[in-house]
C-alpha cells in the first residue's frame, strides 16, 4: 500500500492491521482476516489471538509464503479462501489448491469503494469526502484505543 510504504516496517504493519480493523475492505463482519508476515512475533509484541478482529501470524523459522500455502492447503472450504498477494508463484499454488486469488490492486479498489480511509489521515484516492462520518468502531477495538492511550498518557 503505497501510503504505508514510507513508513518504517512495524510502523506500517500496524498501519495494515488498524486498516483493516476499521475499514475492513473484505466485506461483512463474518469474513475473517489473517495477516501473515515473515518473522518472528517478538518484533511484533506477539500474535493476535484468534477472536481477534484482524488475526497476526508470523512465520517463525518458515517464509511466510510457506505458511500461507500450508494454510490454504488445510481449509476445509477453499473456494471461500481469498488470497490478497502480488507474489506471481505463491497465487499460483493457492490458485491451484482452490483458494480464490485477488491482486493488491483489486483490494484497494475495493477499499476504494467503501470510502476507506486510513488513520494515519491519508485518504484513498477516489474515496468519498464524507466516508470517515458515521463510522463505528467495535467495543473491542474502542477498549484497545483506551489501553494504549492510557498506557501512553498515564503512565505510572
Amino acid at each position: 500500500m503505497p501510503q504505508l510504504s514510507s513508513l518504517k516496517l512495524e510502523d506500517g504493519r500496524r498501519g495494515l492491521v488498524r486498516f483493516l480493523e476499521a475499514n475492513r475492505p473484505q466485506g461483512s463482519l463474518r469474513n475473517s482476516v489473517t495477516v501473515v508476515f515473515d518473522g518472528k512475533e517478538d518484533i511484533w509484541g506477539g500474535e493476535s489471538p484468534a477472536a481477534a478482529e484482524v488475526r497476526v501470524l508470523f512465520s517463525k523459522g518458515e517464509s511466510a509464503d510457506d505458511l500461507i500455502k500450508r494454510m490454504v492447503e488445510g481449509v476445509d472450504r477453499a473456494g471461500e479462501t481469498v488470497l490478497v498477494t502480488d507474489d506471481r508463484d505463491l497465487g499460483i499454488y493457492c490458485k491451484a489448491h482452490g483458494a480464490r486469488l485477488w491482486s493488491v490492486a483489486q483490494f484497494l479498489a475495493q477499499a476504494r469503494k467503501t470510502g476507506a480511509v486510513l488513520k494515519t489521515g491519508v485518504r484513498f484516492k477516489g474515496a468519498r469526502p464524507d466516508a470517515a462520518e458515521g463510522k463505528v468502531i467495535s467495543d473491542r477495538t474502542a477498549n484497545q484505543i483506551n489501553t494504549e492511550l492510557s498506557r501512553l498518557w498515564l503512565k505510572s
